[in-house]
């Protein structure tokens, strides 16, 4: 057996085929025991083709010439090779708004001397070049030019990137390049980025996966160069060297020769590269080796073979069975896995038999650790977690059976055909998206023809794939389980845990799994009941694009009917794709509002899902490369439905998706239903499980918004309802309906026509009527009287350390003017969108990088039904920074910009301030949409986005934002912030790290609503009879 380890597992080891057992098993296929096939080595990663030298580039037809595009990408791209080495993808789309340049460092967190140094180098380059030493330039210029960046860290890389509108995108590409090449990681801000890497880790101290993979890796084989802890805290880093460590680290691994970058902007390809070498060639090439692994991380028996119980974060239970092994390049196994384990909820699969007898919820199959492990995920039930082994042998009874002769060739075609079709016919990808996608592709072994992900350059290899599944056996695997039911004295589902993992402080027990155990899962029998998924001839054939009758409208059109419906057409001619997006609101003749109709509109959803699951009509449409959606609400049913035009396939799955209503059980044995549909339902309620900032919206949705719903209130009405209960509201709901529907692609009237018909004869709706009901869907807050309002909620979660401040100002309508002199549609708005792109990047340096308050930290414009609100929000652990700390920096700064407002309207240079950022707002409005999906949002925000539709509405918002001056602006400022009528609603949210203050021990004049059931009584009484 421990030739089957170190082949799955590769080590340093090259593994000559064992050519006496190949024979011997030749005459009876099966890839249910040893495997005998070497796999890539540590250390040989996806990039070593990207990084080979020029010449070999060259024969290879490294040009960027031969990358292979869908039929309707007509952007232009060029592979080139910077003087310094940098490996670049270059990209000109003339249609783009946007200039997006991504550049990444071949090292990461790979064999850390110091837990979280690669992460704290990425915060230390932010910090500033000699060139640019102002830490606030580089991201005021993108936030005021409408643009945004960002950072990130894994094993081996770390990234940079940004993006901007076209014509500013050359002073942060100069301004990286120096960051990259040249920071000066001056000692005064060492405190910053610390504090900086430090509220991520507490941002994520109760993240499940994070805690999970901690303990896996203590387990993992220490030489490997993988560590339990990665993202670095205030106290893995704050040692006396840290910034010479940071530094050699830097000079070690951020070398031209190590660095590979896409960039895509709106210019030609010739101008794009003579930018992109005099940018970045400055940078130094010191021809470095990359970093290479030594050793598998868990490369034998003496890492594998144990079973841990985890103490979860939540409340949520989930099985992972992890199995040692090293995933070749462009290798589609995992992918394979999950698609014949799951298959949408085909009969046969894994998931359904396990979900069926009410043991999971949901079930996926990924790589982890870098390819070097597979892993099969299960979310299990309450019922599932007392039955982990019988779940386990399932698994593998499976994997013996449906796997023994290898990857079903037909299968895994299938699989990929789907992929090219979406590949070919997706539609023109998001150009934001396209550096990041042409990177990720080179990580994972793309040559030129598939740095955009062309399926068709991956060709079934039997070889390749099967040497993964012989990966897959019982000596080979790990068990971990962690749930929020365990407990650390040990109960009923788990022995006592008498360990603690050291940086996500997670209580857990580790034993060897039981030799009997591993002797019944060698010896598994095939169960008859699971198998491979039948191949299917379910697939669209119809990719014509119709064509457009006279001028293209630019705005969604009504069609007319005689069948009493709403019918919004948007027939896309900019990018036009064989692809259909549909969204249906069906409103009856009333708005439901009590917890009972709560309970009874969520039970029937999920009894909805699990019908069509039993109905296979997910399985056909994500199998046929379309997703639908149901949902229901107390004031509407929605049907979404995206995918490929084909008339045909769309009307088979638009008649099954109303089938599967009527085909609904509501007499289903009720222990049955308990665990499969109200449980659900009833865990997914438990605030013990929510982070702070959750508890601080829901309680702040409580206060403002009259018909919201305490958990309390829900949990006690879904114990009430019954099963007939809920046939009947669905009865109820559908007597009297009307129906709006919105049609957007390749798609025109007649189709939209005969879709629609469809949708109402397959309803089964009692009366259809051609009614407005928009204004029953509202969910109006109920606007607090004038003053300073503070709300207090403490976390139920035991867990949650973090505290947070979400501070809210109420400025108006927002299409109302403002005064009578202004009294402009949307001058509301336009002057709070002016202030956003002028506080906004300001707001977050001075609450998270000046004064550390936490992790996540800003403010912006916001909305609640048709009020406009400035919103501050910050959230973090410091012991000395709670949420009283948090609002008086908030009202600091308020005081600040105020200053700084009065000093740009009394000066020139400020007033050109003001007025550049008036032209960002209005830029951002002018700016055409840049691919299929970006027009589809456009016109559904038209459609859906409010309660009265207004096609000119970005029109007028122009024309107020033209109007907005500076000495307007600053008058907003005050009566907004400052005014004797100013609505000012302050939340705070309480971890465990802070103490909350009881009673009206509050500042200022602020009055303090400790009772929110009597103060929305009181108020709701006073706006009814005062």
């Amino acid at each position: 057996m421990l030739l089957v380890l170190l082949l799955c597992t590769a080590g340093v080891l090259n593994a000559a085929p064992n050519r006496d057992y190949e024979e011997e098993e030749a005459e009876e296929p099966t890839f249910w025991g040893p495997t005998i096939l070497p796999t890539i080595q540590p250390g040989e990663f996806g990039f070593d083709f990207f990084f080979q030298n020029e010449q070999e580039k060259e024969s290879d037809g490294h040009d960027g010439g031969n990358i292979i595009k869908p039929v309707q990408d007509d952007r232009e791209y060029r592979a080139i090779t910077l003087r310094n080495k940098i490996k670049a993808v270059i990209v000109s789309d003339p249609r783009t708004p946007k200039t997006t340049v991504e550049i990444r460092i071949r090292m990461g967190y790979a064999g850390e001397e110091v837990p979280g140094l690669a992460h704290f180098v990425e915060h230390m380059l932010f910090e500033g070049s000699e060139e640019y030493p102002d830490a606030t330039a580089y991201p005021k210029f993108l936030s005021d030019k409408g643009g945004g960046y960002n950072g990130m860290t894994w094993t081996l890389g770390t990234g940079y990137y940004f993006y901007i509108q076209n014509e500013f995108w050359e002073t942060p590409a100069r301004m990286l390049a120096s960051f990259i090449g040249y920071p000066t990681m001056f000692p005064e801000r060492f405190d910053s980025a610390i504090a900086a890497v430090d509220s991520e880790y507490k941002r994520n101290i109760n993240n499940n996966y994070r805690a999970l993979l901690a303990i896996a890796l203590t387990y993992a084989n220490p030489d490997s160069g993988y560590g339990p802890f990665s993202t670095g805290s205030s106290g893995s880093l704050n040692t006396s060297d840290i910034i010479d460590k940071a530094k050699a680290f830097h000079n070690r691994y951020y070398s031209g020769n190590l660095m590979y970058m896409a960039a895509l902007s709106n210019m030609s390809l010739d101008s794009l590269e003579s930018k992109i070498r005099e940018i970045y060639e400055p940078i130094s090439n010191t021809d470095q080796e990359p970093y290479v692994f030594s050793s598998h991380p868990f490369p034998n028996a003496t890492y594998l073979n144990k079973r841990f119980w985890i103490k979860s974060k939540n409340e949520d239970s989930s099985l992972t069975m992890a199995f040692a092994a090293n995933l070749p390049l462009e290798n589609r196994t995992v992918d394979y896995l999950y698609y014949v384990m799951d298959s949408t909820g085909q009969r046969g699969s894994v998931y359904r038999y396990l979900q069926e007898k009410g043991y999971i919820t949901g079930l996926y199959a990924s790589s982890a650790v870098d390819k070097n492990m597979l892993t099969i995920v299960v979310s299990l039930t309450d019922k599932g977690l007392g039955e982990v082994d019988l779940i386990v042998k399932t698994v593998m009874s499976f994997l013996k059976s449906a796997l023994k002769s290898g990857v079903n060739k037909v299968l895994w075609e299938q699989m990929m055909s789907k992929r090219e079709r979406k590949f070919q016919h997706g539609g023109r990808a998001d150009p934001a998206w396209i550096p990041s996608t042409i990177l990720d592709n080179i990580e994972s072994g793309a040559k030129p023809e598939g740095y955009l992900g062309a399926p068709s350059t991956i060709q079934f290899d039997a070889d390749k794939e099967n040497s993964v599944l012989r990966c897959l056996i019982p000596e080979n695997m790990n068990i971990y389980v962690a749930s929020g039911k365990y407990e650390v004295e040990g109960n009923e589902f788990c022995p006592p845990l008498t360990r603690t993992e050291k940086w996500y402080n997670t209580s857990y027990e580790v034993r060897n799994i039981e030799e009997d155990f591993l002797e019944e899962l060698e010896n598994i029998e095939e169960d008859p009941e699971l198998h491979l998924p039948i191949p299917h001839d379910f697939v669209p054939q119809n990719f014509e694009i119709l064509p457009i009758v006279g001028d293209a409208p630019e705005n969604p059109v009504q069609v007319p009917n005689e069948n009493n419906l709403t019918i919004w057409l948007a027939q896309e001619s900019q990018f036009p794709e064989p692809k259909l997006d549909m969204y249906c609101r069906i409103i009856p003749d009333q708005r439901f509002k009590t917890a009972l109709d709560w309970a009874k509109s969520s039970l029937f959803y999920y009894m909805y899902t699990v019908q069509e699951k039993k109905d296979e009509i997910a399985a056909v449409a994500e199998l046929s490369d379309y997703r639908f959606s149901f949902s229901s609400g107390m004031g509407s049913f929605g049907v979404f439905l995206s995918g490929y035009s084909d008339p045909d396939v769309v009307s088979r799955i638009i008649s099954n998706i109303f089938k599967v209503m009527n085909d609904i059980s509501f007499e289903q044995d009720e222990s049955h239903f308990n665990i499969t549909i109200r449980d659900r339902i009833k865990n997914s309620l438990k605030e013990s499980d929510d982070g702070i900032s959750a508890v601080v919206y829901k309680v702040f949705k409580q206060l403002v918004y009259p018909d919201d719903l305490s958990n309390a209130d829900k949990l006690e009405a879904l114990e009430q309802v019954t099963q007939k209960q809920v046939e009947e509201y669905r009865d109820r709901f559908l007597e009297d309906v009307a129906i709006e529907c919105g049609m957007f692609g390749n798609v025109n009237e007649e189709r939209a026509l005969n879709f629609t018909s469809q949708i109402r004869t397959n309803l089964g709706a009692g009366k259809v009527v051609d009614e407005n009901r928009r204004a029953q869907l509202d969910d109006e807050p109920l606007l607090l009287p004038p003053g300073e309002w503070l709300l207090r909620k403490r976390s139920p979660n035991p867990r949650e350390p973090n505290a947070a401040s979400r501070i809210l100002y109420f400025l108006g309508k927002v299409k109302a003017g403002y005064g009578s002199e202004y009294d402009t549609p949307y001058m509301v708005h336009a002057l709070a969108t002016v202030l956003e792109v002028l506080m906004g990047q300001g707001c977050f340096n001075y609450l998270r990088t000046v004064k550390k308050l936490g992790y996540a930290a800003g403010c912006g414009v916001g909305y609640e039904g048709k009020y406009q609100t400035f919103r501050f929000s910050v959230t973090g652990a410091r012991l000395d920074a709670g949420p009283v700390v948090m609002g008086q920096e908030v009202a600091a700064h308020i005081a600040n910009e105020y200053e700084r407002l009065q000093g740009l309207v009394n000066t020139t240079e400020g007033q050109e301030e003001i007025k550049e950022a008036v032209a960002t707002s209005i830029r951002s409005l002018e700016e055409k949409p840049a691919s299929y999906s970006d027009s589809m949002w456009r016109s559904w925000s038209q459609l859906f986005g409010d309660s009265e539709i207004d096609f000119e509405r970005s029109t007028k918002n122009i024309a107020a934002l033209k109007k907005v001056t500076p000495e307007l602006l600053m008058e907003f400022y005050k009566e907004s912030f400052y005014g004797d009528e100013k609505i000012k609603l302050t939340v705070e949210g309480y971890g465990t790290n802070h103490v909350m203050p009881e009673g009206d021990d509050v500042e200022g004049d602020a009055y303090n609503i400790e009772n929110i059931p009597d103060f929305k009584g009181a108020l709701l009484f006073d706006r009814l009879y005062l």
